[in-house]
């Protein structure tokens, strides 16, 4: 007899401050945004931007700080701001531990402490745990990289600090308070109706308890319809679904709580039609790149500006073949071309060059570098 699937439609606002963290410190390229999304982040200030990337540092990921926070203190659900946040900010490194072994006990997720550690060590210790059990216990046997650990150390670290004995608590919490009121709030207000719709939506479709008729109207990125493990976990175990109704239309972030998926589900169909054009861009800036003779031009105009007789002597080829690979170069925005006299000389875009391997290592979803990695 197949398992029975039981769902929830719920909102989340620690959730969506995590997706703001994420976004940003530049997780995902601005280029790829929807207008509503652009339109949005146009509204923050830039000293706020750089204020909040001081505190969390440099993390090009998707955050998980206030969620398990949230977690342990029962308010991961909460719409309510004051009552979504104030138990975390009022909560200390100790009590978070005795709070998150408590809930997840409750949860049939047993966590030991280590009484002879230190708060932080037994804070550390018992997310990292709470993390990798989580996952093992819902069928997800799949060992973590030492990247992902790294990454999800680095945030469990962080949260100590933000916390009520955190050395950040005062400046994060000052900015979140700031943040949501003056920026986010009004325009969450705004976008109340369609999340109303999208409620309604998912209820709809919801109705439904057959696997397969459960997930036919989900988004195609959703992770109910391209991960190997949900589905297999969905189809034998019957893991329950949390849909987060969200105000910035993200088709595919999930992540897991002890016994549940919590998952988004809007179509997101700007977010990946922007998406698709970024990564079209980037293909074509790529190609540039592509061409033994054209990555030996870049360096040769690397320091100063070289005109076309000078690289072609160097090279061994004509200068109309020197102009050809000029072209896909300048199209790719990667040098810029200026007459002098009667010399053509080109020279590098420094920061288009950099931008484009940026792009690229987000495009990846490469973790930061860890200094352990060979």
């Amino acid at each position: 007899m197949p398992p029975s699937l039981t769902w929830e439609i719920k909102e989340s606002l620690v959730y969506e401050l995590d997706i703001i963290f994420t976004m940003l410190n530049d997780y995902l390229p601005q280029a790829s945004y929807s207008e509503d999304l652009a339109e949005f982040f146009s509204r923050i200030p830039q000293e706020m931007v750089s204020e909040i990337r001081s505190i969390l540092g440099e993390g090009k990921h998707f955050y998980k700080l206030l969620a398990p926070a949230a977690y342990a203190t029962g308010t991961l659900f909460e719409e309510d701001f004051s009552l979504a946040t104030m138990p975390i900010r009022q909560m200390g490194l100790q009590e978070a531990v005795v709070k998150i072994v408590e809930r997840s006990r409750l949860d049939g997720l047993e966590l030991k402490q280590n009484p002879d550690s230190t708060n932080l060590e037994q804070f550390k210790r018992t997310l990292m745990v709470f993390f990798t059990q989580n996952e093992i216990n819902m069928g997800f046997t799949t060992e973590q990289n030492d990247s992902h650990i790294h990454v999800l150390e680095k945030d469990v670290i962080l949260l100590s600090r933000l916390l009520k004995d955190g050395d950040l608590h005062a400046r994060f919490w000052h900015w979140v308070d700031r943040f949501y009121y003056q920026i986010f709030l009004p325009w969450r207000l705004d976008r109340k109706a369609l999340m109303s719709a999208e409620t309604e939506r998912a209820r709809m479709a919801l109705e439904k308890q057959d696997f397969r008729q459960m997930v036919d109207w989900l988004p195609q990125s959703s992770p109910l319809k391209t991960s190997g493990e949900i589905i297999q976990t969905m189809q034998t175990k019957g893991l329950h679904t949390i849909f987060i109704v969200e105000p910035f239309q993200l088709p595919d972030f999930w992540f897991l709580i002890p016994n549940a998926l919590v998952t988004s589900f809007a179509e997101g169909k700007d977010l990946y039609r922007h998406f698709f054009g970024f990564m079209e861009d980037l293909s074509v800036r790529l190609k540039a790149l592509a061409d033994p003779t054209r990555l030996a031009i870049l360096r040769i105009v690397r320091s100063s500006p070289q005109d076309n007789t000078l690289i072609a002597t160097h090279l061994g080829i004509s200068r109309p073949t020197v102009s050809i690979h000029a072209k896909q170069l300048r199209e790719a925005g990667l040098i810029k071309t200026y007459e002098d006299g009667r010399s053509v000389r080109h020279e590098v875009v420094y920061r288009e060059v950099r931008r484009l391997f940026s792009d690229l290592e987000r495009f990846l979803d490469l973790p930061p570098e860890n200094k352990d990695d060979n």
